[in-house]
């Protein structure tokens, strides 16, 4: 697991497809990450991007990049200038290369010129950081200006609480004048290795008296961009040994190829049939979406 990729909200786990918008294109592409750059230390001072923008797509398994911005050129007149995107794997071997050349031709005069940039980086399950470059060309070689490093991190971290009589979910620490948590339990995910998404709920249950002798747990449920439940995780049953305050903490997780958002629920046990049933109302659902 990339545990450096880990968040900060669930995330918010972990864009569009290749060039689309979140959403837009793939019914399953969630935008993990919008990172803001400015690429103007070309010693020369002749080519900058400028208001540039990386977004990672997570769908399928797959990291996908996104770069935009606003790429500048001046006193180009008798050379070329391009974009050029460096997919990276933890090792920073090459996963693949794409180039924006605004002027295939080359530019002619000196003037400054300005050219909207928004390019597909090459996608992959082990992307882990691309590299933005700035390239000059003058007698049919292609050399470096300046460049910029943006890495992948994991989705977002939530908060989840959840009020009921006598039965919540939060943090560990409880106010019992105001029978509620005083802080929440967590939803956060890594990006494996191979492109799925764990989603990780970690949070107490607080049985009250007022519960009673009733039988509870905590499910989380991983749901496409569709509503679909593509996995599904529970805690373990939990109620009062004596009847006074109880709490306990669960760690459960799920792990999936296109899970978008995850609902954490509260069910009760029926005492004859021994069967989990939903408690209506008792569930909060967070995106690992921006």
């Amino acid at each position: 697991m990339l545990q450096y990729r880990k968040v900060s909200t669930l995330l918010a786990i972990i864009a569009a497809a290749v060039g689309v918008s979140a959403f837009a294109g793939s019914a399953q592409a969630a935008v993990i990450q919008n990172s803001w750059f400015f690429l103007n230390a070309d010693p020369a001072g002749e080519v900058s991007l400028v208001d540039g923008n990386v977004s990672y797509d997570w769908s399928h398994s797959t990291i996908s990049p996104q770069v935009t911005g606003t790429m500048k050129v001046v006193n180009g007149d008798d050379a070329n200038f391009r974009v050029r995107v460096d997919s990276l794997d933890i090792k920073n071997n090459v996963l693949g290369t794409t180039y924006y050349t605004p002027r295939p031709n080359g530019f002619k005069d000196d003037d400054e010129h300005e050219f909207a940039v928004d390019m597909a980086g090459t996608p992959a399950p082990n992307l882990t950081s691309v590299e933005i470059v700035l390239e000059k060309q003058s007698s049919d070689t292609w050399k470096e200006k300046t460049h910029w490093y943006q890495a992948v991190y994991a989705p977002k971290q939530d908060d989840v609480k959840i009020l009921d009589a006598g039965i919540d979910i939060g943090g560990s620490a409880f106010d019992h004048a105001a029978h509620e948590p005083t802080d929440s339990a967590k939803v956060s995910s890594d990006i494996e290795d191979d492109g799925e998404l764990t989603a990780s709920y970690d949070g107490f249950m607080h049985l009250e008296p007022r519960f009673g002798e009733r039988v509870a747990r905590v499910q989380i449920r991983a749901l496409n961009n569709a509503g679909k439940v593509l996995a599904r995780a529970s805690g373990d049953a939990h109620y009062e040994q004596t009847p006074v305050y109880e709490f306990d903490e669960d760690k459960v997780s799920v792990t999936t190829a296109d899970a978008i958002r995850l609902t954490v629920q509260i069910q009760t046990q029926d005492p004859i049939t021994k069967d989990w049933t939903d408690v209506p109302g008792d569930s909060q659902t967070v995106s690992v979406a921006e």
